[in-house]
């Protein structure tokens, strides 16, 4: 049986989801409980909370000194010190007494202010002469140095709204005000069902043209960092109608919620739109004005909300993030904002929306002064590591073509809070490379692969401050510096890096076998490609046009004949995994990658791997033991892990400044 196709006919705005579904359904939450303080951060207020003390209860000294009266003291200099008369001393929780003018006490920090004092001066301003006398060598200003009553915190003060998300800080204010247990909404109750016969659960073993499920344990997580939420996970369910709707039945009396993953989309497999099309009143919206996030559902089923989720991952997450979420935390009672938090920061390029949806632009933030920066990466939606390496994500507007680059932009961020690394590196991916940087930086590096030019036009717009690249310019054979000028890169040095071999790579039968393009095609074998703007890639064309003028033939029409030239994968572990699978029989890549996976290889040509460096990163200390450790006999020692690779005769050394 041929199953119809769905067509996406009126897709809503994300922030018109909350509405749409509140017209079919009331949501609130189901019920109230009271926990202690410490068992309430993430939940969410059920009423007002008022102080039922002050704050400090009394006055209080906020450093060890004497407590005086502040006129006694008022012509104390540092040559012409005041004596007073110390009548007692005191620390916490004690009895205070009551002294006379010229008198004071001596109180230590948080102890209880005597009667009539009106400052504190601190005991390091202070020299006392006998058991009875001190000379003050400071003067201070009624009211220094105390915390008096009811100062941070009133009687009755409103301290938190019914609805808010408890944090520790609001923990701290009810133990300072002496509560001891808040009553707050009970959680939302979620299912979370996988389907797809492709998806395997992770800790099982792989099958051929199968994958692990992410989005079952990216939700989890998502739902778990909301301790207002909780979950429970109904497994994979095979993509047959029946079987679907009989979890579905099932878990519905059990939850507030449903997350459906895959199966969402206009496919003729997809089959999470058919079963819920069944109920009543069932789908309330088919598809939303985000990119990735289109093939998103909301529907209603009695009284609990039930979501289809976009299968690829980041799809899945931007469909949470935005979808799903605002209207989870509106069922736990909570006051929202439906983006979560955000920065605001300058664009370092132009970026292009979509005609009639909101782009997800996902972005690298990093700092520069005062004035955060925002550097747009360009990832797919089944990315889902490129994606969470980076900081957060811009939205376009529907109506927007073009945010012009310098525009202040909110970046909704990923995580709570933004954690900007001291060095921040794009470019290409290379496992000496990454080694290096993690082992002499440790975690105060983040690291963007998008390959040789997209870094150096990172630097180029001040987007990072590390580049990775090993660009082969076929008019000098030189690498990278050519690029450097040809991109008009200013204030950077080039930091000659290492030597990589790079080749055919190939299953173990073809050993012998494969030694050019033309053998490519004259064996009739099917080839991956390198991403556009790779190094490798430049090589690629650089050596297909060489043979394509031995051949009296355009490089086009070479190409054109080689099975699979215009797929493309983005890294050289990519491209070995492909042919290890059996998905292809031959690439082009590193002799590195090619032992790793157990592949033959056929040696073509050598390529200098370099590190583009900007001027004001290099002047950094982390930044120049980078350089010098790539100079050192511990990196010669280290390249030796790595077959293939070879160190230059001017490694460390700084080849070219502009």
């Amino acid at each position: 049986m041929v199953m119809s196709r769905k067509v996406f006919h009126r897709l809503v705005d994300y922030r018109e989801v909350l509405d749409i579904v509140e017209r079919y359904v009331r949501l609130s939450p189901k019920g109230i409980e009271e926990v202690p303080i410490e068992d309430a951060i993430g939940r969410v207020l059920a009423e007002d909370v008022y102080a039922p003390s002050d704050v400090p209860p009394f006055d209080r000294s906020l450093v060890d000194g004497y407590a005086v009266c502040a006129l006694d003291v008022a012509r104390a200099q540092e040559d012409r010190p005041v004596p007073l008369r110390v009548i007692a001393r005191i620390g916490v929780a004690s009895q205070p007494p009551t002294f006379s003018r010229g008198e004071c006490v001596e109180v230590a920090t948080g102890a209880p202010i005597p009667y009539p004092a009106d400052a504190v001066v601190p005991v390091e301003y202070c020299d006392e002469v006998s058991n009875d006398t001190v000379f003050i060598r400071r003067r201070v200003a009624p009211g220094e140095n105390i915390d008096f009553a009811a100062s941070d915190v009133v009687r009755g003060q409103l301290l938190a709204e019914r609805g808010t998300v408890i944090t520790p800080a609001h923990v701290a204010l009810f133990a300072a005000t002496g509560i001891r247990k808040v009553k707050v909404f009970q959680r939302v109750r979620v299912a979370i069902i996988a389907t797809g016969r492709e998806i395997r659960p992770p800790g099982t073993e792989l099958e051929s043209w199968c994958i692990y499920d992410v989005d079952t344990y990216l939700l989890a997580s998502l739902l778990t960092s909301r301790r207002c939420f909780t979950y429970v996970l109904k497994g994979i369910v095979p993509d047959e109608v029946s079987k679907l709707k009989a979890v579905l039945d099932e878990v519905l009396d059990e939850v507030d919620a449903v997350l459906i993953i895959a199966g969402t989309s206009a496919g003729v497999d997809d089959i999470t739109y058919r079963v819920l099309s069944q109920y009543e009143p069932g789908i309330v919206a088919h598809g939303v004005k985000l990119r990735p996030g289109k093939p998103t559902i909301v529907a209603v089923v009695g009284d609990k909300v039930v979501f289809g989720l976009p299968g690829f991952p980041v799809s899945c997450y931007i469909a949470y993030r935005l979808v799903v979420e605002p209207v989870l935390m509106k069922l736990a009672g909570a006051r929202f904002s439906s983006e979560g938090p955000t920065v605001r920061a300058r664009l370092l390029t132009e970026v292009r929306g979509i005609i009639g949806f909101r782009r997800v632009v996902p972005v690298v933030v990093s700092r520069r002064g005062n004035e955060l920066l925002a550097y747009p990466i360009p990832i797919k939606s089944s990315s889902i590591a490129h994606f969470l390496s980076c900081d957060g994500f811009i939205l376009t507007e529907p109506s927007t073509e073009v945010i012009k680059r310098g525009t202040l932009v909110d970046v909704i961020l990923i995580n709570q809070q933004l954690s900007i690394s001291d060095v921040l590196y794009i470019g290409s991916h290379c496992p000496l490379a990454e080694r290096i940087l993690r082992k002499v930086l440790g975690p105060n590096v983040k690291l963007i692969y998008v390959g040789s030019l997209g870094g150096l036009r990172a630097l180029l717009h001040g987007g990072c401050d590390v580049a990775g690249s090993h660009l082969l310019d076929p008019e000098t054979m030189e690498f990278n510096v050519p690029y450097v000028r040809r991109l008009g890169l200013r204030d950077v040095v080039v930091v000659r890096g290492y030597v990589r071999e790079q080749g055919f790579i190939f299953r173990r039968d073809l050993a012998g076998k494969v030694s050019s393009f033309r053998d490519i095609v004259d064996l009739g074998l099917r080839f991956v490609n390198r991403n556009r703007g790779s190094g490798t890639r430049v090589l690629i064309e650089e050596i297909l046009r060489k043979e394509a003028e031995e051949l009296g033939m355009e490089p086009k029409e070479l190409a054109s004949r080689i099975k699979g030239f215009h797929v493309e994968f983005t890294t050289h572990e990519a491209v070995a995994i492909a042919i290890a699978q059996g998905r292809a029989d031959v690439g082009f890549g590193i002799r590195y990658v090619a032992e790793k996976y157990g592949l033959g290889f056929k040696y073509v040509a050598d390529e200098v791997f370099d590190l583009v460096i900007s001027r004001s990163a290099m002047s950094e200390k982390y930044i120049r033991n980078v350089v010098e450790f790539m100079g050192s006999s511990a990196f010669k020692e280290l390249i030796r892990e790595y077959s293939g690779y070879k160190v230059h005769r001017d490694t460390g050394t700084v080849i070219f400044e502009a």
